[in-house]
């Protein structure tokens, strides 16, 4: 193998390497904005309630 092939294949593996990051990345960053809108929906509810008891 000449160094041409071994450096072409080694770019190859850091951009999958690269992919396979952003992918998880983006993946915590979905699962921060389920969970978000899970909690944000719990919390208007709770506010919901405590404003009808407050009056």
């Amino acid at each position: 193998m000449s160094w041409w092939e071994v450096t072409k294949n080694y770019m190859q593996k850091i951009a999958q390497y690269v992919k396979y990051l952003k992918y998880l990345h983006r993946m915590k960053n979905n699962a921060y904005c389920i969970r978000g809108a899970i909690l944000g929906a719990k919390g208007s509810r709770q506010d919901v309630k405590n404003s009808r008891s407050g009056k």
